[in-house]
């Protein structure tokens, strides 16, 4: 911690061959980075209740057994021990100790031969492949970091949160929430195999809120997914940047007050699509002054109504009633798909542009 380097040599305990790795993780204060630079059976044993950073940037193979804490069959084992590893490299066997101790592993892709977490340690993974996994009657889901699962390499299959079950041959990766189960009370969603809860996601990212996730949307843009209706305070959508979807996945959104409506405004150009075939907007308000545009892939919305200048794509799904008002040349529809139950034009102007290629009227 206080910046000295120093170096170890390879060595002998009881005429054992050590590695000099073995012997910088033994001396080393804790805080300190110990880096693997080369020699025989590289590992060692972090103990004292020290928390230590193995570097293994270098790409040098850990061929030993690497321990957090230490347990004797008949004493109570040495806890409070942490090792965050950082890197890329391939480490042979790595054992978490009962007791407190702690395995990071949130900076590291590497591949692991055998990791064994023994009951009462803990490991945190983002990222990595491991031959074997031991858990100890552990769930799967403890050692993930929030939004990571683990999948299995032959057959890309999803290992279940709660598994207590050893694991072969698996990968940890960012979680695809495909294992997702709607809760009872309609209030969001549980993913089966990353164990997160939540009421959105944007661009697969979990939201606790749905109105969490609309402000990060609104801001950097990407694909909004529900997963429970939604009823906003204020239907006004002032965006920051990029492109704006919303995966309506059967649920319903709305504003609050009788025909109040979403406003996207400064440009937004909004897209929604639902996975289901059964979600609804209730009112959209398409102000052509704001120089949007609107695109309906699927989904159902009871009332849209656009004003001059503003920019409708039909492609699929259904509009109840669609209004067009105080149009000007700028005013562009195009039905290329989907059904429309009633379609009204005022004040049609010169050069504006309606087409209708397809769907159904």
């Amino acid at each position: 911690p206080d910046g000295t380097t120093t170096y170890y040599a390879d060595g002998y305990v009881n005429n054992n061959v050590k590695s000099g790795l073995h012997f910088a993780i033994k001396a080393a204060e804790t805080g300190s980075t110990v880096a693997a630079l080369g020699g025989k059976y590289l590992g060692g044993y972090v103990t004292g209740g020290k928390t230590l950073t193995l570097d293994v940037s270098n790409g040098k193979t850990i061929d030993g057994i690497l321990n957090v804490g230490y347990t004797n069959t008949g004493d109570t084992g040495d806890t409070g021990n942490k090792l965050i590893v950082r890197g890329s490299t391939e480490i042979s066997y790595v054992i978490v100790a009962p007791g407190d101790n702690t395995l990071d592993l949130t900076g590291w892709t590497g591949r692991i031969g055998f990791l064994n977490v023994q009951k009462g340690g803990t490991a945190t993974l983002n990222g990595g492949t491991f031959a074997k996994l031991y858990l100890d009657s552990a769930t799967a889901g403890s050692l993930l970091a929030k939004g990571y699962a683990f999948q299995n390499v032959a057959t890309g299959a999803y290992v279940e949160y709660s598994s207590t079950a050893d694991m072969e041959n698996v990968k940890v990766v960012k979680c695809p929430h495909s294992g997702v189960t709607l809760k009872k009370d309609h209030t969001g969603a549980e993913c089966k195999y990353c164990g997160a809860s939540f009421a959105a996601t944007l661009n697969d990212a979990p939201y606790d809120t749905i109105d969490a996730a609309i402000t990060d949307w609104l801001k950097n843009g990407g694909t909004l997914k529900l997963y429970a209706d939604y009823t906003a305070a204020d239907g006004t959508w002032s965006i920051g940047s990029g492109s704006h979807t919303v995966d309506l996945n059967g649920h319903k959104m709305s504003v609050q007050g009788d025909g109040n409506a979403f406003k996207p405004t400064n440009n937004m150009h909004l897209t929604v699509t639902d996975s289901t075939g059964i979600g609804q907007i209730t009112n959209i308000l398409l102000d052509g002054d704001q120089r949007g545009s609107f695109t309906l892939k699927s989904g159902y919305v009871c009332n849209l109504e656009m004003t001059g200048g503003a920019v409708v794509t039909l492609e699929g799904g259904r509009v109840d009633n669609l209004d067009v008002k105080n149009c000007s040349a700028r005013t562009n529809l195009s039905i290329q798909g989907g059904s429309l139950g009633k379609l009204n034009i005022e004040d049609w102007a010169d050069d504006m542009h309606v087409s209708a290629t397809g769907g159904s009227l």
